[in-house]
């Protein structure tokens, strides 16, 4: 709101004197009007004042006064750790006490790697929360990083991939034996989910099982022409020895196939739900076998071409 235009800066007194023509009255008329006027136009500024309150100017800066006693001085916070640490290792709190020096500790399932500089968390099993058929008893998707059988024994013109489920090895038809993937055994359990289909004809082999070089024992699924779960031994990759034979009528459905060594023993057994387990054949280490140095997958392709892949692996 604007102030009005009319606020008065002084009285406007009658511009000339009195003439010997003009009485004295009448210039005191001419001077009381104009100063009633100015008191009319000031009342009038006064109350608007009063009604339209407002900042004016700012004034001019005060005098700085002098600056305040300097405070004490904080306390000093300095970080407390462990000291050096190894690979993998973190500090750890320890409630009111000096941090420790520690690695993460694995779950279920998972593995944990240490590194300078890194630490490394994987699955190793289970495939999550236990929710669905066979995730239990099922680990990640197997691949020869995973199982480590990555050498060949009598290759002949058998191939291996990694594939969406597993790892294959693919077998030509041929009389030449077992084309077998190996690595050096350990005193463990080795549990393999097998998917196997095989072209036809007869005398056709998918297993795992211990191999001391030359001579090999395995549990293995076996068509001739039926399906059965066979444990046998080969005095060489295509020297079969001897056998024993399960018959089975679940066709070419996955099986999970068991090759234990307990220093002592060889245990074979299978499985059709990951969890129970019917034993084969166990006998000594050296019964048959020189020594359980390496374990294998493989596939015989005696009749027809065949595919066998790990669909889950574990070592216990």
């Amino acid at each position: 709101m604007q102030p009005p235009a009319n606020i008065p800066t002084g009285i406007a007194l009658p511009s000339t004197a009195p003439t010997d023509s003009q009485s004295t009255a009448g210039f005191l008329t001419q001077f009381g009007s104009a100063v009633s006027n100015w008191m009319t136009a000031a009342s009038g500024a006064i109350n608007w004042l009063l009604n339209n309150p407002q900042a004016g100017p700012p004034g001019p800066a005060g005098v700085q006064g002098p600056a305040g006693p300097t405070g004490p001085a904080g306390p000093s916070i300095v970080p407390v750790g462990a000291g050096a640490l190894l690979d993998g290792q973190l500090n750890i709190g320890s409630t009111y006490n000096a941090p420790v020096a520690a690695t993460l500790t694995a779950g279920a399932n998972v593995t944990i790697t240490n590194a300078a500089g890194s630490i490394t968390i994987a699955a190793a099993g289970g495939g999550g929360a236990a929710t669905g058929l066979y995730n239990q008893v099922l680990s990640a998707t197997p691949t020869a990083a995973m199982t480590g059988l990555n050498t060949w024994g009598n290759q002949q013109s058998a191939t291996t991939l990694n594939s969406a489920t597993g790892q294959t090895i693919n077998s030509p038809q041929s009389t030449n034996g077992w084309n077998i993937l190996y690595k050096t055994a350990a005193i463990k359990t080795y549990t393999v989910l097998v998917g196997f289909v095989a072209g036809g004809g007869a005398s056709n082999t998918c297993g795992i099982g211990f191999f001391d070089g030359t001579k090999l024992e395995s549990i293995s699924i076996y068509i001739n022409p039926y399906v059965s779960m066979t444990w046998r031994q080969d005095s060489g990759y295509a020297s079969y020895t001897n056998r024993i034979s399960y018959t089975t009528y679940l066709g070419f459905a996955p099986v999970w196939l068991r090759a234990q060594n307990d220093g002592t023993n060889l245990t074979y057994s299978f499985s059709y739900d990951g969890v129970n387990f019917l034993q084969i054949k166990q006998d000594a280490v050296t019964s048959f076998l020189s020594a359980a140095t390496y374990f294998f997958f493989g596939c015989n392709p005696y009749g027809a071409q065949q595919i066998g892949t790990i669909m889950s692996y574990a070592e216990t």
